[in-house]
């Protein structure tokens, strides 16, 4: 203890309990479930992408969460590049191909993930403000153009924005 507890299939950390003690676990309906050990630190996002064998793509971020979703995050290159290598070793290791986000975090300078998603994140347009374009990338390999990533450091915040019509 503590775990966390949370539906095998689900999005933006619905279904997810924190469980600190045995009498908790058991008031939770464990069916479908999946227990992970509760991990102290910073949360990342990172996306590693590949469609030829020979060019990894790779952005992290790290994320300031609000009801699951990223509402702030920060790209430092310099900051985050020891965790390039170990992201691009597992992605090749794991034969993946396709833009894969890889939700960690990170304690005492050690990587723990704790998701591997083979799609493009809730992050995705987040990423594009610091110039890494996973949907430009996957069309670039697609037709065979040519394409140069030029990252960003910096913060983009996500507002939500509503209108009575």
């Amino acid at each position: 203890f503590p775990l966390i507890l949370k539906k095998n299939r689900s999005t933006s950390s619905k279904n997810i309990y924190r469980i600190t003690n045995y009498k908790q676990l058991k008031n939770v309906p464990i069916k479908n479930f999946i227990a992970q050990k509760f991990i102290i630190g910073d949360e990342y996002t990172c996306s590693v992408s590949n469609y030829n064998k020979n060019q990894k793509n790779i952005i992290i971020l790290k994320r300031y969460l609000k009801n699951g979703d990223s509402v702030k995050v920060i790209h430092n290159q310099k900051a985050y590049k020891w965790m390039v290598d170990p992201l691009i070793e597992l992605y090749n290791r794991l034969d993946l191909w396709g833009p894969i986000n890889f939700q960690l975090k990170v304690n005492a300078h050690k990587i723990y993930i704790f998701e591997i998603n083979p799609r493009f994140s809730g992050t995705t347009f987040m990423r594009s403000l610091f110039k890494y374009n996973e949907i430009d990338i996957l069309i670039s390999n697609f037709f065979k153009l040519k394409h140069k990533i030029n990252l960003n450091d910096g913060i983009a915040v996500r507002y939500y924005n509503e209108k009575k019509i």
